[in-house]
Parts: C-alpha cells; structure tokens; sequence
C-alpha cells in the first residue's frame, strides 16, 4: 500500500472489478483517455484482471480515502523497461472525485513511490491534446514536460487529434517539487 497525504493507493482486488468496469464504461472518461472501446463487461473485466493480475507488467491500482476506503479511481502503472528504469503511468478518477486534489496526490505519491523505493528514473504518459485537466494534473501541478507532439494520432468524435507525450526524470522531481511531504519516502508506508 502507498500512502498519500490524504489517499491511499492499494493492490486491485476482484471485489473492484464491478466499480472499475462503472469507469471504464464512463464516456467522458473514455473521451479525456481518447478510447473508442465498445462497453465493458463485468465478465470482460474479470478475464482482463485474472490475466494482467499475475503479468506483474502492468499493475491497475485502486485510489481510496485514507480513512474511510471510499473508492475515488484508481492509477495504472507499466513496467516498459526495467534496466533503464522506465515506467508509464496513467490515472482516471470517478466525476465526484474530481477537482478536489485527489489525482495531484495520488499522482504525486505514486511518483515518490517509484523514484524513491521502486528507483525509477523516469515516467512518462501521453495526453490527448484536447484534455486539458490532464495537462494541468501532470505539467502545471506535478511538474511533468511536454517532450513532443504526435499529429493527428487519435481519432476521436470523428476528427484526428494530437498527443502530448510527456514525462518526468527523477533528477527533476528533486529539483521541482516544493511539497517535501512527498519527498521523505516515510511518509508513503
């Protein structure tokens, strides 16, 4: 379990699987992440954790209150290269969670996470260019940079948009991050 200020961030269980399908199955969820999936299913949600939770490449984890377990979403974490320490993260939080924090902490405290006890040196995501909340979430609020621009790579509501790729060093978090609650690796046990 990674503690946050105010989060937690815990192991997906297959008792979540119901709550994280009602997310994926959320359009505007789906158009901010720039997906064109069909609707999942319960079922399709269970094979998919029943396999990727013994992959130990891509871990899907539930955001909760710190003291009262209320599900907000839950933040996705995938190994893409182990010797260069190199991971790619995403988050997605229910509409009620919204605009309260909750993303920039649990963000954040997976961040602390992985450079500090995982020894990861770099993140990165890529950004629908259209989904601003994203943007301010990992540029303007945890400090990530735009390294490019992918033209026309997503095809959304019949027109191609562009994706921001983005990341975050660790050298950089070090030196960006003003909020030492998350830079004592302590305070996330």
């Amino acid at each position: 379990m990674i503690n946050g200020r105010n989060i937690r961030i815990r192991a997906t269980e297959d008792s979540d699987n119901e709550f994280l399908t009602e997310l994926l199955n959320d359009l505007e969820i789906a158009y901010y992440e720039g997906r064109n999936d069909f609707p999942y299913s319960n079922f399709s949600q269970h094979e998919w954790f029943s396999k990727n939770h013994k992959d130990g490449q891509k871990e899907r984890m539930i955001i909760e209150d710190k003291n009262n377990q209320t599900r907000y979403g839950y933040i996705t974490f995938k190994r893409i290269d182990e010797v260069s320490r190199r991971a790619h993260i995403a988050i997605k939080l229910g509409k009620a969670s919204r605009g309260k924090g909750i993303a920039v902490d649990a963000v954040k405290s997976l961040m602390s996470f992985l450079f500090f006890i995982q020894n990861y040196n770099r993140l990165e995501g890529h950004i629908a260019e259209y989904n601003i909340p994203s943007q301010k979430l990992f540029i303007d609020k945890c400090n990530w940079e735009v390294e490019g621009k992918a033209k026309d790579a997503l095809f959304m509501h019949n027109e191609f948009h562009s994706l921001l790729w983005v990341s975050c060093l660790r050298k950089d978090y070090l030196t960006k991050e003003v909020d030492t609650f998350y830079l004592d690796p302590k305070n996330l046990y």
